[in-house]
């Protein structure tokens, strides 16, 4: 699926909802992004990555698994198991941190 802002916002909000989800980072200006050490093609860049926290590891988890079967590559990134990565896989690349 090629993903457009707008659907991939929509179903970041869906599962945000449901989840209880807390957004930390959404798009980003390419200076922020240099600034945080993020990839120079970031899907951040295009507003199609986000950063999300939650109060638990269980809401957490299940967020993980609703944007997994929606298509979106998801990764914890933190060790604490509250936080997750959502973006796009860009198809051009193998390399699902971009």
């Amino acid at each position: 699926m090629s993903w457009t802002v707008g659907q991939f916002a929509e179903t970041i909000a869906t599962g945000r909802a449901r989840y209880a989800g807390n957004i930390s980072n959404w798009g980003r200006e390419p200076e922020h992004n240099r600034s945080v050490g993020g990839h120079r093609d970031s899907q951040h860049l295009m507003d199609l990555a986000v950063d999300m926290w939650f109060h638990n590891s269980l809401n957490a988890a299940l967020a993980f698994d609703f944007y997994k079967r929606q298509g979106l590559w998801v990764k914890f990134i933190r060790d604490d198991k509250l936080s997750i990565h959502v973006q796009v896989l860009d198809p051009s690349t193998r390399d699902p941190d971009l």
